[in-house]
C-alpha cells in the first residue's frame, strides 16, 4: 500500500512509500502530511499502488521523496511529490512537481512537457521555478528567485506565497497575485495579470498583449503599472501605485478611494 499526499493527492493520485493500513494524526504530523492528506490516506488504504520512493523507481514512475530523506538532485519523468530534501536541482520532464509542506529544494526546479508545478504553503525552493509545457504554476510557499510559466497554463502567486525575484507568465494563460512578488510582475500574450488585495509587489507590473491588467484594493505596486497593446487597467479603490499607470491603446479605470 501507498500513501498519496497533499493536494497532489487527490488532483493526481501521487504517491507515497509508507506502508500501513491507517495512519493516525500524531504518525501524520511526524510525517509530514496535511490532514487532507491523512483524510485521504485512510479513505484509500486498499488501494494497493506499490513502492514509489524517488530514489529507486524507475524514471517513468510517480515517486515520493519522503519527509527526512535527502536526496543530492532528482531528475525524473514522471510526478514527483517532494516532501524531503533535494540539496541541488529538480528536473521533470513529462510529469509535475510537488513541493509539500516539508519539502525543500536547494536550487531551481526545472520542469518540462505535460504537468505543473506546485509549491504549497511550508515548501521552501532556494532558486528559480520554471515551467515549459501545457501545465500551470502555484506558489504557496516561498521561493528564493524567480518564476516563469511558459506555454499554455497560469501562474498563481497564492496569499502565503512569496517570491523573492520576478514572476512572468508568457503563452494561453494568466498571472494572478495574491501573495508578494520582490521584482517585477510580468504578463505576456493571452490571459489576464490580477493583483488581489492584500498583494505587494516590489517591481512593475505589466500586461504586454491581449489581456486586462486589474489592481485590487488594499494591493501595492511599488514601480508602475503598465497595460500595453490591446487590453484595460482597472485600479480599485484602496490600490497603490508607487509611480506611473499607463495604458494604450486600452482605457485606464481608476476608482479613488
Amino acid at each position: 500500500m501507498a500513501v498519496l499526499s497533499h493536494r497532489a493527492l487527490v488532483r493526481r493520485g501521487l504517491v507515497v512509500a509508507i506502508l500501513a493500513s491507517t495512519v493516525s494524526a500524531a504518525h501524520a504530523a511526524s510525517l509530514g502530511l496535511s490532514s487532507d492528506s491523512l483524510d485521504a490516506w485512510n479513505m484509500a488504504t486498499q488501494i494497493d499502488i506499490g513502492p514509489a520512493s524517488c530514489a529507486t523507481a524507475p524514471p517513468n514512475q510517480p515517486c515520493v521523496v519522503p519527509f527526512g530523506t535527502v536526496l543530492k538532485d532528482l531528475k525524473h519523468e514522471a510526478d514527483v511529490l517532494i516532501l524531503g530534501t533535494i540539496e541541488k536541482k529538480v528536473k521533470v520532464k513529462g510529469g509535475s512537481v510537488t513541493i509539500g509542506s516539508t519539502g525543500i529544494i536547494g536550487d531551481d526546479i526545472d520542469q518540462k512537457g505535460a504537468g505543473s508545478v506546485i509549491v504549497e504553503p511550508g515548501g521552501i525552493v532556494n532558486g528559480k521555478v520554471k515551467e515549459d509545457g501545457d501545465g500551470s504554476v502555484v506558489i504557496g510557499g516561498a521561493v528564493a528567485d524567480d518564476v516563469e510559466e511558459k506555454d499554455a497554463g497560469d501562474l498563481t502567486i497564492e496569499s502565503s506565497g512569496t517570491v523573492g525575484g520576478h514572476a512572468k507568465e508568457s503563452g494561453n494563460g494568466s498571472l494572478t497575485v495574491a501573495g508578494s512578488v520582490v521584482g517585477d510582475v510580468d504578463e505576456k500574450d493571452a490571459g489576464d495579470l490580477v493583483v488581489l488585495a492584500g498583494a505587494t509587489i516590489g517591481g512593475t507590473a505589466t500586461e504586454d498583449e491581449d489581456g486586462h491588467l486589474t489592481i485590487n484594493g488594499v494591493a501595492s505596486i511599488g514601480g508602475s503599472a503598465i497595460e500595453k497593446k490591446d487590453g484595460d487597467m482597472t485600479v480599485t479603490a484602496g490600490a497603490t501605485v508607487a509611480e506611473d499607470a499607463d495604458s494604450e491603446p486600452g482605457g485606464i479605470c481608476v476608482i479613488d478611494p
